[in-house]
């Protein structure tokens, strides 16, 4: 979605005022966003715009409920998904004051760190009671988490092929990884609430407190081993993260949702943003170059790990 900053500051004053939220004194783009346009208003409030995402409406539902549970979520002012006003689907929320998680964890000291992390992990397992009985995306249900996981990784692939020049035969082995473990996800008997994006980056945190959960357009009900798909982020960017993370959740999960199955199902999850981190260092030759070769040496241990 491209289009002037002109048009699009015209059209968030449209939108303020046809939804009588306040008087628009200062607009500011964003940055960070993959999908949407994102503007800071008056500082205090951001409107994300998009031509066509269902998720918006989840992602308010979903900070209805965790806000009545009391965690750190953005509330709602509007959401349209109509149209109708202007040419865009918008949702407009709350600003939440702090900073990143990441990248800001490594300007914390070692006893903020580690309260950080129990928070986060805490604050995951508390998500995780949320339980559904089918599971379910924005926009589709379905019979049971297998399913739900065959059409994504099936969508992963496509994606994935426009790459196969430089990945090789590494999709082959995925292919092979997941064939042989089916049984892994046919088998799981949690249907949770999911964030979707558990990134450190959608997180914030003031002096080691953590301050907001964002980005919950990803939303969806499932396996909660797809939280921890992105671990290998927590452990690589931020050091001594990843193990408070995961004591904290299984300190305040009693339904032993991570067990011996689940850490299986992780390794495999966690395959998928290996290979899209190692894609996006081949783009923009991070490390002139070797952090390509790099990233392709993790995915090939994590691969030969799996027997792939």
């Amino acid at each position: 979605m491209v289009t002037s900053e002109t048009y699009i500051e015209d059209t968030i004053r449209t939108i303020f005022a046809k939804d009588n939220i306040v008087p628009v004194t200062s607009i500011r783009p964003l940055s960070g966003g993959v999908e949407n346009q994102a503007y800071a208003v008056n500082e205090r409030l951001v409107i994300r715009l998009h031509n066509d995402n269902p998720r918006y409406a989840t992602e308010a539902r979903v900070y209805k409920m965790l806000a009545d549970d009391y965690l750190p979520v953005p509330q709602v002012l509007a959401l349209d998904m109509s149209k109708s006003k202007v040419p865009y689907q918008y949702i407009v929320m709350t600003m939440l004051h702090g900073s990143a998680a990441h990248p800001g964890w490594g300007k914390l000291n070692t006893i903020q760190q580690k309260k950080l992390a129990s928070q986060i992990g805490a604050t995951l397992a508390y998500i995780h009671t949320h339980t559904y009985d089918t599971c379910w995306t924005s926009d589709k249900k379905y019979s049971s988490w297998a399913a739900l996981w065959q059409e994504r990784f099936a969508n992963y692939c496509i994606k994935m092929h426009a790459h196969r020049d430089i990945l090789g035969n590494t999709l082959d082995r995925l292919q092979r990884v997941v064939d042989a473990h089916m049984h892994l996800f046919t088998s799981v008997r949690h249907t949770v609430l999911l964030h979707g994006d558990y990134q450190l980056t959608n997180l914030l945190q003031h002096q080691g407190k953590l301050t907001g959960i964002l980005d919950m357009e990803w939303a969806h009900g499932g396996d909660p081993a797809w939280d921890f798909a992105t671990d290998y982020h927590w452990r690589k960017y931020c050091e001594g993260s990843m193990r408070g993370i995961y004591d904290a959740y299984r300190a305040y999960d009693n339904q032993g949702r991570i067990g011996i199955d689940a850490k299986r199902r992780i390794a495999i999850y966690r395959l998928l943003p290996m290979i899209e981190d190692a894609v996006y260092a081949n783009r923009i030759r991070w490390m002139d170059g070797k952090g390509w070769h790099w990233s392709m040496t993790q995915v090939d241990i994590h691969l030969r790990q799996l027997g792939g």
